[in-house]
């Protein structure tokens, strides 16, 4: 009970340290409002009055000289960009009438990393890198705005922060997204954009009939009469809907459960007319690519083999084509004149069709685009959700189009039907039919009025500038893989591996750590947490940082294989600086402290509390939980370097000091992250490291020279709190200090 006690008294005195600063963030109520006096002190010019809009009322008109001279705005009410905490950045920009920035402050955010360091602007004194960041506005035309780029012009150029790279890339998002939405609010000249968009990714089951109802797959009828003329059949009052209802009614009823409940069709079975007229061609047609259409149409698995994995570019358009009826639309024109059916399909294979589909195409916007022949995909009948779709098609395909990218699913198109040609005998009356698709409406993404960013700003260029220091960063997982991989070998040499180790912690402090920056935090855990609690967190604050993603993810893959240890002991960088100043006092002769062993059990537990502390706040109050984060001194000294307020540097200092007597002592009792780390260490499937049955009882050697006291008394490793040093393994080998080896030494 005292434990505890001191343990959560620990806790808040550390939260009191911590927060001795004022909040940098504040309520969303207060962050919207503006005030004349704000503008007044950003713009450092005489300013008469501000006022809503009418367009708006967050958005507000800027007068001088009583007239009107810009507009000011929070970006937070127009942008959804968010940080690290999945919270929105409240900047204050102030945009001329024609359309560039006057000038920009950020009001408060809540970026762990720099959530304390809190600065106001004021003439001649900056405070807070990312304060200073969003000075650099100034005078910005919004139009092609850019950050990182060098090879724009100097009014649309904007640096990114070094020590905050993904940080200011999603803030200069926020200001950018609501720049360009409030200029187009407020109509200034060259900020119009009405162009609509269609929704690819949202999923909805939807049944046959309703996919028609809803105009998510169109449909056409053609029926000959007693003259043989072709007569486009009228739609009138939902007439085909109720005729395809009367089909599936009537083709179903001929449908029975046979033998082991396998489903039979009856051979009687005759799709005609309601009317009893010949059919002559019932098309289906629509823009397949859309989940929500392609998938209810052909099936999941057919929409992932032809659209996800089919080697297509992500630019191909297909579309989905059925008829019924005695008319062909897949025959090409010049193989009507064959005879049979055989003939026919001799004709398309001997490659006298051409490379392209004759009898229809698409046509949108006066330009026509036609269906490739190559890449077809035929099928013997659709699958919908609900197993209800009719099968009685004579033709089923999904088609590809030349030149996709000039198609635009978002805008009306036609699906062109030649119904004559000097091949074939078809009647002459009706050469041809234009036949109308209007997109679906609840697909239909109307214009957001944001700017679409260029590919600088996504993660994939974030990606490939960082091509260089992932390399490296692999570089140095593989090699310290391989340290693990060969173990064996090299621990039979001491000065070898203990070079080895040396080099490998330096580097993960200098360049791991100093120089990239990819130093794993609690604060990354409390993120993977977010995205999977949360539904509208924004994950690409996780994919932006690819160092920090790929250390992510080999740690949860060594969670399988080694556990805590990997990372812990070779990854982290602050971590290396411990051992690296624990070696450096060995080697100066300075006593280490051994904790006793009933004490450094209680103490273990620390970690643990201060996890579920951080966690509990999270989903209470993320501030606070932010505030917690503090506990961990990776932002101090490893991120900033020790260039912070002298608070943070003394804690981090006396941390660093208590290492120099017990090795990892932040690691092995205060750290969260390790305390996360070593739970999901538990499905750890190897053990790695090699034990004999004297290990315990008698022999001690390991567990004296266990730097972290990750041997129990009973020569039992504790596997959560190793961090793979190796040095019970040197001592396994050692034939000169194990004293097992040493007696079968002598006995030889």
């Amino acid at each position: 009970m005292k434990t505890t006690r001191f343990i959560l008294f620990f806790f808040i005195f550390l939260v009191a340290i911590f927060n001795n600063n004022s909040y940098a963030d504040k309520s969303s109520e207060e962050a919207s409002i503006i005030h004349l006096d704000q503008v007044k002190s950003l713009l450092l010019i005489d300013i008469s009055k501000i006022i809503p809009t009418s367009e708006n009322k967050n958005i507000y008109e800027i007068y001088r000289n009583q007239q009107l001279f810009g507009y000011a705005f929070i970006s937070s009410n127009f942008a959804e960009s968010k940080g690290f905490a999945a919270s929105p950045f409240n900047i204050l920009v102030c945009i001329s009438i024609e359309g560039t920035i006057l000038k920009a402050r950020l009001l408060s955010h809540s970026e762990p990393l720099f959530l304390y360091d809190s600065g106001v602007i004021v003439e001649g004194i900056e405070e807070g890198v990312l304060y200073r960041f969003v000075t650099q506005y100034m005078n910005k035309v919004i139009n092609g705005l850019s950050i990182n780029r060098d090879s724009v012009e100097e009014t649309k150029k904007i640096d990114g922060v070094t020590e905050a790279t993904i940080t200011s890339i999603l803030m200069h998002q926020s200001i950018k997204l609501a720049a360009n939405k409030v200029a187009r609010i407020v109509s200034i000249p060259g900020f119009v954009d009405n162009k609509k968009t269609l929704d690819h990714e949202t999923y909805k089951p939807m049944t046959w009939i309703e996919l028609l109802k809803d105009g998510s797959l169109g449909l056409a009828k053609f029926i000959k009469n007693e003259d043989g003329k072709i007569i486009p059949q009228k739609n009138e009052g939902n007439k085909f809907i109720n005729e395809e209802n009367r089909y599936l009614e009537n083709y179903f009823s001929f449908i029975t459960k046979g033998e082991k409940g396998r489903v039979e069709y009856k051979k009687d079975f005759e799709y005609k007319n309601i009317d009893n007229e010949q059919i002559y061609l019932d098309i289906y047609f629509t823009y397949a690519n859309p989940v929500g259409i392609g998938q209810n149409i052909i099936g999941k698995t057919a929409y992932i083999k032809n659209f996800a994995r089919s080697g297509r570019t992500s630019d191909e358009k297909g579309f989905f084509i059925s008829t019924r009826g005695n008319f062909s639309v897949l025959t090409p024109l010049r193989c009507l004149e064959q005879k049979t059916s055989i003939s026919r399909k001799n004709c398309e294979t001997t490659g006298l069709s051409k490379n392209h589909f004759d009898r229809i195409y698409i046509e949108q916007n006066g330009k026509n685009f036609f269906f490739r022949t190559t890449d077809r995909t035929n099928f013997m009948f659709t699958r919908n959700i609900e197993d209800s779709t009719p099968r009685f098609f004579n033709e089923i395909a999904l088609l590809f189009i030349d030149n996709p990218e000039d198609f635009d699913p978002a805008q009306n198109w036609n699906l062109i039907v030649n119904f004559e040609s000097k091949f074939s005998n078809a009647p002459g009356n009706l050469p041809q039919a234009s036949l109308e698709y209007i997109p679906p409406k609840h697909l239909l993404i109307e214009p957001s009025l944001e700017e679409n960013f260029s590919n600088n700003n996504n993660w994939v260029s974030i990606w490939k500038l960082q091509i260089k220091n992932l390399s490296i960063l692999i570089t140095f997982i593989a090699i310290c893989s391989l340290v693990l991989i060969f173990r064996t070998r090299l621990v039979k040499n001491r000065k070898v591996y203990d070079t080895i180790r040396i080099a490998a912690m330096l580097f993960c402090l200098v360049w791991v750590g100093w120089i990239a920056g990819a130093q794993l935090t609690i604060v990354n855990i409390l993120n993977y947490i977010q995205l999977v609690i949360t539904d509208n967190f924004n994950y690409s604050v996780i994919i932006f940082d690819p160092l920090i993603t790929v250390v992510s993810i080999v740690t949860l893959i060594s969670f399988f294989i080694v556990g805590r240890g990997f990372f812990c002991g070779w990854l982290c960088p602050f971590g290396a600086l411990q051992e690296l100043i624990n070696i450096a006092s060995q080697s100066l002769g300075l006593r280490q402290i051994n904790v006793k062993e009933s004490i450094h059990n209680i103490l273990l537990i620390l970690k643990y509390v201060l996890l579920l502390l951080i966690i509990l706040l999270m989903f209470y109050e993320l501030d606070l939980a932010l505030i917690a984060t503090e506990i961990e001194p990776f932002k101090t000294a490893i991120t900033l370097k020790f260039d912070r307020t002298i608070n943070y540097v003394i804690y981090a200092v006396v941390l660093l000091a208590a290492s120099v007597f017990i090795s990892r002592f932040f690691c092995r009792y205060v750290c969260p992250l390790g305390a996360f780390l070593a739970l999901g260490g538990k499905f750890r499937l190897f053990n790695i490291l090699k034990r004999r049955v004297e290990c315990g009882s008698p022999c001690h050697l390991c567990e004296k020279s266990c730097p972290t006291q990750a041997i129990k008394s009973s020569g039992k490793i504790n596997m959560d709190e190793c961090f793979y040093c190796m040095d019970c393994q040197e001592e396994y080998y050692d034939e000169h200090r194990c004293p097992p080896l040493a007696a079968k030494l002598r006995e030889a």
